[in-house]
This record gives structure tokens, C-alpha cells and sequence, in this order.
């Protein structure tokens, strides 16, 4: 026999919290509803409805927003029909109206709500997104700051065998010289290989570069 996965904790939490306003602002229309009753037509009382129904749209949702209009509405024809002794009519086309305008209410506060909570995602992937981007930065600069380093090793040895040629060039016999001219040589290879390295570093799109594990960093 399977059983339903239980529902995480916070997501327990935050359906208990939705359901209990949604319960407050039934309960919220109820008591306008009692109220607009007793004083009758003497008051527009059309507008006491909407926090209600503005309070079940922002902390439960459009469903919500739009159920809890609904239930204004028909709590207001309730209101009309206890106070009204005229046609049937009046009361039903104030329904229809009330419903038009808290279902409007409900849906502009969700409109409103799913603006603000993209706007806080999109500021959220920026500020994550500029923070991988400086990361990639440093990265790239301690690369060249490594080749740069390296590079000064075989640039000393060329230097050195280089300055030894010169100022010992009589002394030394061909096999030295040979030894130094080879030292200059395979120095030099080494440099053009770091020097290489260096003009690649400096081409790296900081984008491509991976942290984490070899997660890219978005552009």
C-alpha cells in the first residue's frame, strides 16, 4: 500500500499559514457582512470588503483572492436582500458589480505581488551572478599573476648566460659555450611557452571560467 511523501516542515508551515488567512478573511467578510446587514443601504459599505479580499490575495494567493471575492459578493446579496424591499433586481446587479470589482481587486494585488517577487529573484540572480564574476576575476588575475612569476626564472637564466658569453667569452671553451647557448636556448623556448600562456590568460572570457567544481560562471 503506498503512502504520500509527508510534506516537508516549512512547506507544512507556510500551507498552515496560507489556510489560516484565507480562514481570517472569510471570517473578515463574514463580520462586513454582518455589519453591512444591520446599517442597511444607509452606508456604501461596498468598500469594507476589499481588505479582506486583498489580505487572502497577498499572503494566500490569486485562487484564494479570487474565492474570497467571490464569497464578498454573495455576502453582500445576502446584506442587500436582508435590507432591500424592492425588486430583486437592484440586489443581484449590486452582486454582479461587487463581484466585477473585488475579482479586478484580487487580481491586480496578485499582478502586483508576482511583479515584486520577480523583480527580488532578478536582484538576487544579479547579486549572485556579480559575485561569480568577481571570483572568475581573481582567478584570472592570480593566473597571470602565476605565469608572470614564472616567467622570471627562465628570463634569468637567459640573462645570465647571456651576461657569462659576454664578459668570459675568451676563457671559455666551445663545449662551455655550446652549454650556455644551449641554457639560452632552452630558456627561451620556456619563455615563449609562458609568454604564451600569458597572452592566453589575457584572452580568458571571465564567463568561461568554471568554480565550484566546474560550474561556468553566467555572463
Amino acid at each position: 500500500m503506498s503512502t504520500d511523501p509527508p510534506i516537508p516542515g516549512p512547506d507544512r508551515r507556510r500551507a498552515a499559514f496560507r489556510a489560516g488567512i484565507l480562514l481570517m478573511s472569510l471570517a473578515l467578510v463574514g463580520v462586513v457582512g454582518l455589519i453591512d446587514g444591520r446599517v442597511g443601504s444607509h452606508i456604501a459599505f461596498s468598500i469594507f470588503y476589499i481588505p479582506p479580499v486583498a489580505l487572502a490575495t497577498w499572503f494566500s494567493g490569486r485562487l484564494a483572492g479570487v474565492a474570497v471575492a467571490a464569497t464578498a459578493a454573495f455576502v453582500g446579496l445576502v446584506a442587500d436582500l436582508w435590507t432591500t424591499h424592492v425588486g430583486q433586481l437592484y440586489p443581484i446587479t449590486n452582486m454582479v458589480l461587487r463581484l466585477i470589482l473585488f475579482t479586478a481587486t484580487a487580481l491586480v494585488i496578485a499582478r502586483l505581488q508576482e511583479a515584486l517577487q520577480r523583480e527580488r529573484a532578478l536582484g538576487e540572480a544579479n547579486r549572485i551572478a556579480a559575485e561569480r564574476l568577481q571570483a572568475a576575476n581573481d582567478l584570472k588575475d592570480a593566473l597571470m599573476r602565476t605565469v608572470v612569476d614564472d616567467v622570471r626564472a627562465p628570463l634569468g637564466s637567459i640573462f645570465a648566460s647571456a651576461v657569462t658569453l659576454r664578459m668570459a667569452q675568451r676563457d671559455l671553451t666551445s663545449a662551455d659555450a655550446a652549454e650556455l647557448v644551449g641554457h639560452i636556448a632552452e630558456a627561451s623556448s620556456n619563455l615563449s611557452g609562458l609568454l604564451q600562456q600569458l597572452i592566453d590568460a589575457e584572452r580568458i572570457d571571465p564567463s568561461t571560467l568554471s568554480l565550484d567544481g566546474g560550474q561556468s560562471v553566467p555572463a
